[in-house]
């Protein structure tokens, strides 16, 4: 306990000396943390003390929206991030907060059925139903106890009455139904747009569903039936923002949310980064970067690019790692000889020697090589390592250990432990 209150006191001294009086992070989300204990899981805060005594056989060790599922034997709750429990474990067999609240109700299952309760732990709507789905655009698909599929809206009515074996959530106002083995779609309204279709369909974009006509391969049709992208394809994955990748065999091709094919399955790999361009690998192991037209930005000419398209790419050539924007603009030459992935806009890099700098997204060094060892940046700092051992996985052990901010300067002072981890909520083990 001793080293965790160190660490600790160590970044409220720093903020204190920033001025900052706003609200920290870990008061934001609650600051408690699930502990583990012979009588069951409890909660304490930052500073260790008990602020939910251990009583839980489970706990589902993420926060959603503010509030985490426990459970005592086959009961379900949740407790909300001010330490207060929200819905006690007395009566509900599940609750599945892990498809978030939305529009304010999830779902809860007791011996009834599932129905839905609100941030309070009120049942909005009665369990009645035999299963059901999140709310997505204001309605959720739900199964009657005569296992009929339809939709209600967030105060428990019909919209669709239930009438069809399955269906899908909607997505841009449509969703995909099954009715006596075929397949149709339907908008909002109720309205059936296409059906009878033999084959099964899967949303994809506004107006467009996937289909795959018995093990042929996936292809694109609209509402009215019109096959808009050919079958044939081996997997046809959901649009990230305008686009979305298709497989022919194991080649990668590219396909817009209209249905018009950007890129041909022709590539080894292929990746969006957040503002639509597209990085695709050759089938000779060259990176290259084009936009969201199908056009060449950079022709590939890369050995390698990094995978966390973020901020900023880091790719390889001639044994050297340079960098280069999400637009594709070259930052950097290949002149770097390690690098480390870009965390809150910087990361550590190497140069000739073993001594690492960190450089921002823009290309800029801001600290010079001096450290021996650095770690990714979190809360604004990154963990550093002095005189330790490098073992066989590429982990540092022993030694001093401290914490330096993006420019260099060390916030805290190396101390001997074995290892150290990230800070978060304004702590970090060691």
């Amino acid at each position: 306990m001793a080293r965790w209150i160190l660490v600790f006191s160590a970044v409220i001294a720093l903020a204190a000396c920033s001025g900052d009086k706003g609200t920290t992070e870990g008061e934001v989300r609650g600051g408690l943390y699930p502990m583990a204990t012979m009588a069951g899981y409890g909660f304490i805060d930052s500073t260790g003390r008990v602020v939910i005594e251990p009583q839980f056989m489970q706990v589902t060790d993420e926060w959603v929206d503010g509030l985490m599922s426990v459970s005592i034997g086959e009961l379900y709750g949740l407790v909300d991030t001010s330490g207060r429990i929200v819905l006690p474990p007395t009566q509900i067999r599940q609750v599945f907060p892990e498809i978030s609240f939305r529009n304010g109700l999830a779902r809860a299952e007791t011996d009834t059925g599932i129905g839905f309760i609100n941030r309070r732990g009120d049942f909005v709507i009665p369990a009645r139903f035999s299963n059901t789905y999140g709310f997505n655009e204001g309605v959720a698909p739900v199964r009657d106890m005569e296992k009929r599929w339809g939709y209600i809206d967030t105060t428990g009515a019909w919209v669709i009455e239930p009438q069809f074996d399955d269906v899908t959530p909607f997505t841009d106002g449509l969703a995909v139904f099954q009715k006596d083995r075929k397949w149709g779609i339907i908008n909002r309204a109720g309205r059936i747009l296409l059906e009878d279709q033999p084959y099964p369909l899967v949303p994809f974009s506004k107006g467009i569903v996937r289909f795959s006509p018995r093990s042929e391969g996936w292809g694109l049709i609209d509402t009215t039936g019109r096959v808009v992208m050919p079958k044939g394809h081996r997997i046809v994955e959901l649009p990230v923002g305008p686009l979305a990748r298709f497989a022919i065999g194991e080649l990668w091709g590219v396909v817009n949310t209209e249905g018009k094919i950007v890129a041909d399955a022709i590539y080894r790999g292929v990746k969006f980064t957040p503002e639509s361009n597209i990085w695709v690998t050759t089938t000779n192991g060259l990176w290259g970067i084009m936009d969201r037209d199908g056009n060449w930005i950079l022709e590939p000419q890369f050995d390698l690019v990094s995978l966390t398209l973020h901020e900023a790419v880091w790719y390889k050539k001639n044994d050297r790692w340079g960098l280069v924007s999400l637009e594709g603009k070259v930052l950097t030459e290949p002149k770097f000889k390690n690098v480390k992935s870009f965390t809150e806009g910087v990361a550590g890099v190497t140069i000739e020697g073993d001594l690492w700098g960190i450089i921002d997204s823009t290309g800029t060094m801001i600290t010079e090589p001096k450290f021996e060892w650095i770690g990714a940046f979190h809360e604004g700092l990154a963990w550093f390592n002095v005189d330790g051992i490098e073992n066989e996985y590429g982990v540092y052990d022993g030694g001093k250990w401290g914490y330096t901010d993006k420019y260099g300067n060390v916030v805290i002072e190396p101390v001997p432990y074995d290892r150290v981890g990230n800070f978060s909520s304004g702590i970090a083990p060691v």
